[in-house]
């Protein structure tokens, strides 16, 4: 196994990895944590079956099982109707961010690509921190923001009296209108580094802040993160492995074109959650 920076990047590793050859404990443990370290990598040019990108999904972590027990595949695609995700553009986020407990690592074969398909960009929430204004960071230290699926929905005064849902995901009743939470808007991950948890997509507001400050400042802050400069464009070839931690690198779609993408997904995760929101998003025409 042999890696370098990613090139045309400002974070993330370029690996050289054969799917057919199985990696050592050590291996698998320098994988793990060279993404702790580097927040995303990508392997180039190299099949991978669904049964190897399950194996190396599965160092990062637990990977999600459906409701028949095999390891939770999900096709984001704009050539079948049973996509995994909603079409057309989307701002950065991060998967689940409205959930006490997202997805940990995803992972991402490009299976069915054609040249000049739709990009993915990608931003690291955790290098930002060290570069944060200190008027900025100091305006946001120790304060928690809301996250919504659908923001739009929520009134601040709402967010602002309220701790959290009243129905959990899983009980009896719940449904979109419980896709929300409050988290701290720094958070402490895995190798010692603060991460700024606030995506465009999902980020409401800042708990405790006046509705015109709470979004003057995030709007600065987005200022700062998405700038192009701190971005990584993902131009999917054939046979691309895109693997990040949800929790630290956000992702987005710009306006996609209708040339032929389909990515293969697994994704680690403490608990079961993608089946819960899959169902209640189709039953509603979300995706």
């Amino acid at each position: 196994m042999e890696y370098s920076a990613l090139a045309h990047s400002p974070f993330g590793l370029s690996v050289d990895i054969d799917p057919g050859q199985k990696l050592s404990k050590g291996e698998r443990m320098q994988l793990k944590l060279l993404l702790i370290e580097h927040d995303l990598m990508v392997i180039r040019d190299q099949q991978f079956s669904d049964n190897e990108h399950v194996s190396l999904a599965g160092i990062f972590g637990r990977v999600e099982p459906d409701e028949t027990g095999e390891p939770f595949l999900m096709r984001v695609t704009n050539q079948y109707e049973d996509s995994s995700a909603p079409q057309g553009k989307l701002g950065f986020h991060f998967d689940y961010c409205y959930d006490p407990r997202p997805v940990n690592v995803i992972t991402m074969y490009g299976s069915e690509i054609v040249a000049g398909v739709t990009p993915t960009h990608f931003v690291s929430s955790t290098v930002l921190v060290e570069q944060l204004p200190l008027e900025l960071y100091s305006a946001i230290k120790g304060r928690e923001a809301a996250h919504c699926c659908f923001p739009r929905e929520f009134s601040h005064k709402f967010l602002q009296a309220n701790p959290g849902p009243d129905i959990a995901r899983g009980l009896p009743g719940w449904n979109s209108e419980y896709w929300w939470m409050r988290k701290p808007i720094f958070e402490d991950r895995a190798g010692g580094r603060l991460t700024l948890y606030i995506c465009e997509l999902y980020t409401h507001s800042i708990i405790g802040l006046p509705e015109d400050e709470s979004l003057a400042i995030l709007k600065e802050l987005y200022q700062c993160l998405y700038h192009v400069g701190r971005q990584y464009q993902h131009q999917w070839q054939p046979d691309d492995m895109v693997i990040w931690d949800n929790l630290r690198v956000q992702h987005a779609r710009p306006t996609p074109n209708n040339k032929q993408r389909t990515l293969r997904r697994f994704h680690t995760a403490e608990d079961n959650l993608t089946e819960d929101y899959l169902r209640v998003g189709r039953e509603n025409e979300y995706l």
